[in-house]
């Protein structure tokens, strides 16, 4: 067996054992069939999903931790087959964190743990980020919809700092503020080889954008940077396009309903026509009007080396979306360009829709309208 999901869709890549529909007498009964194998095992992935399950979890992770009455002389390589297990996904269930610690400490090969709505909170941060730091394989730590808050962002600060191959942090709406993104911002100037960092849904506000774009400037190996849902405002964006001024190694970045507005996006169009790096800018949900949307096209324009640029669900008019597409027609980079539900016209839509269809044939750009 390779992989064992537990109620719900694996996702695309997954070689999939789909035990969603089994009442919870027959998983209590693949627990005992998993313990039978004892150390003949090679589970590489566990993903258990929906609290119907929930009672059952104690005895997964009990049984994800190294048996007692396993021989003394057991091989170190068969000891390490049978608790090989690589990728665990745990969602919308209640975790008892010192369960979690102990299994955790027994996974040594963990390349990736993803968490979900488990009602872990600082407390049980505290508990589990020790064990954490003992995974140095891990790659990809995901702790969404738990409210660890600054403190369990102390906690994990740790992690980063210690765990060199850790390349992707994701924690959306996790009670995130100013005070835990500064010290992440420590493990990161640490020389942590994080590259991907998704704080969707938080606290951060203009002061936690400063400290990021402190960090920024110091060539830190962070490529993608999700901020969505944060009160970063037009503030918090000049502190951030300063820093983009320079060169980093930033790639994406997602500020979709940042509370940015015009005058953010007019600092940030100044910087992204000095740098050659960023690839991916989101800025929906952002109340930009036309005059947001000119400064842009101007960047477009001026060498601006965007491959994706998405404006939706803002208020830019008929004449803000002309301008941003004869932009990417110019642009010798821009392929992806979103524009949609914004407040154009009628007729005014109509012909870019025909004209999106011309681009894409002509230019291979692809505007979404």
């Amino acid at each position: 067996m390779d992989v064992l999901n537990i109620g719900g869709y694996m996702g695309e890549g997954f070689s999939t054992c789909d035990w969603g529909r089994l009442p919870q007498p027959a998983l209590e009964r693949i627990i005992i069939i998993l313990e039978a194998q004892k150390y003949k095992t090679t589970l590489g992935s566990f993903r258990l999903a929906n609290r119907h399950w929930c009672n059952t979890l104690n005895q997964c992770l009990s049984w994800l931790r190294p048996r007692k009455h396993l021989p003394q002389d057991l091989p170190e390589t068969t000891v390490a087959k049978f608790i090989n297990i690589r990728h665990i996904e745990l969602l919308d269930i209640p975790i008892n964190p010192q369960r979690l610690r102990a299994a955790l400490v027994a996974l040594k090969h963990l390349s990736a743990l993803m968490l979900r709505q488990n009602g872990l909170g600082p407390g049980a941060m505290s508990e589990i980020c020790p064990a954490l730091q003992l995974c140095q394989q891990m790659t990809h730590l995901s702790i969404n919809d738990n409210l660890i808050g600054d403190a369990g962002m102390y906690c994990l600060s740790e992690v980063v700092k210690s765990n060199r191959a850790l390349t992707e942090l994701r924690l959306w709406s996790a009670g995130v503020g100013d005070e835990g993104l500064s010290a992440l911002a420590g493990a990161l100037e640490d020389g942590s080889e994080l590259k991907i960092l998704d704080l969707r849904g938080n606290c951060v506000t203009k002061i936690g954008a400063k400290i990021l774009g402190t960090v920024l400037r110091k060539e830190i190996a962070l490529e993608c940077v999700v901020l969505a849902g944060n009160s970063i405002c037009a503030q918090g964006l000049h502190y951030l396009s300063e820093a983009l001024k320079r060169p980093t190694n930033l790639k994406v970045l997602d500020l979709g309903g940042c509370q940015v507005g015009d005058p953010g996006v007019v600092d940030l169009a100044g910087a992204l026509s000095q740098n050659f790096c960023l690839e991916a800018l989101v800025l929906t949900w952002n109340n930009i009007t036309d005059v947001g949307a000119s400064s842009i096209s101007i960047a477009l324009s001026g060498g601006a080396n965007l491959r994706c640029l998405d404006l939706r669900d803002n208020r830019i008019m008929d004449e803000g979306v002309k301008h941003l597409v004869e932009s990417a027609k110019l642009s010798k980079s821009l392929k992806e360009l979103g524009v949609r539900w914004n407040p154009m016209s009628p007729d005014f839509l109509s012909s870019l829709q025909s004209e999106a269809a011309q681009m894409r044939a002509k230019l291979g750009t692809n505007v979404y309208a």
